[in-house]
């Protein structure tokens, strides 16, 4: 199997009922385990259709339809990036 990190790894096993949270809504997903150190958590893309989602990304917001209700999540698409460090020019002379 091939994880976001690029390298292949063989699954450990998988989790039934893992209980992802948006708010308050709870849906449970099945999932592989892993072994990994670049990520705690990666989820795949078959939750999406379970919840129904509808992802707006102009508007940063996802719409997830579950168990007969509406729900709309805004979304944080800068959270977790964190701009590069300026260069230090300390040790060159003008």
């Amino acid at each position: 199997m091939l994880v976001a990190d690029g390298r292949i790894t063989i699954p450990l096993g998988k989790v039934f009922d893992l209980p992802i949270q948006f708010g308050k809504i709870i849906i449970p997903i099945t999932a592989m385990v892993v072994e990994a150190t670049s990520y705690d958590i990666l989820i795949g893309n078959d939750w999406l259709t379970k919840a129904r989602a509808t992802i707006d990304m102009d508007a940063r917001q996802m719409r997830i339809r579950w168990k007969g209700r509406k729900y709309l999540i805004l979304l944080d698409l800068e959270r977790g990036i964190r701009p590069q460090m300026a260069e230090d020019n300390e040790d060159e002379e003008p």
